[in-house]
């Protein structure tokens, strides 16, 4: 297993914390999302084949931008 910190930003409220969690989710190897919305700050653990683009990717693709730490 992997882990990745990574901050989330754009997100205003829970609807965009849930949305964000959700595409996280669902991408194939994903074991757990743990995201604070205050700070954006997140949490994946995965599985090792997943690739950092994955998760960015999803991130992006519900309106934000996601920053490597």
């Amino acid at each position: 297993m992997k882990k990745y910190s990574f901050r989330v930003v754009g997100m205003k409220c829970e609807g965009c914390l849930k949305k964000t969690q959700a595409a996280l989710k669902a991408v194939p190897g994903v074991k757990d999302v743990n995201i604070d919305l205050a700070t954006g700050a997140s949490e994946v653990e995965a599985e090792d084949f997943l690739a950092e683009s994955e998760l960015s990717n999803a991130v992006m693709g519900v309106g934000f931008a996601y920053l490597p730490l």
